[in-house]
């Protein structure tokens, strides 16, 4: 399984597909923070006094953790705060299902309407997909094979 799980090249398109999802998913976010706040205020999950925090800092974090995973740099960091991400978009949308709320989702454009259930279903899944393509990331990207050097002779 780890030969499998490790693969350079299955690793290399986790990051690249993730690291592009996550960068597109940011673009309309940046452009209309205004819209991504009244998005995640149809979630009913926080006071509207905090609403405008992460509707402003979420779409950097989702691009900036976009880049570092499609470059491989500081893959820990961009892990975990992708992981922290992830699940939190995972029991928002969940929560949403189950109450059956009709809300804009605001995952990719705060202005869509991902209000059917189907809709946020699919969504889930998509969230629950990357999740595992960023857990093989972090938990097989990092293993490198070390090489060992021949043993040498001290010269006398």
């Amino acid at each position: 399984m780890e030969k499998v799980l490790g693969n350079k090249y299955l690793l290399w398109v986790i990051r690249i597909v993730v690291g592009i999802v996550f960068i597109y998913a940011s673009f309309y976010k940046i452009i209309s923070p205004f819209d991504f706040a009244k998005s995640i205020r149809n979630y009913d999950m926080m006071p509207i006094e905090l609403v405008n925090l992460p509707a402003i800092i979420l779409p950097y974090l989702e691009f900036i953790c976009g880049i570092l995973l499609i470059t491989g740099k500081m893959r820990k960091g961009t892990g975990f705060w992708m992981i922290i991400m992830l699940v939190g978009f995972i029991i928002g949308l969940t929560q949403a299902y189950m109450r059956g709320l009709d809300i804009d989702c605001g995952c990719f454009n705060p202005l869509e309407n991902a209000s059917s259930k189907s809709e946020i279903l699919i969504r889930i899944v998509e969230d629950f997909l990357m999740l595992a393509g960023v857990l093989i990331y972090m938990i097989f990207g990092g293993k490198k094979e070390i090489k060992k050097e021949p043993e040498t002779s001290p010269a006398v």
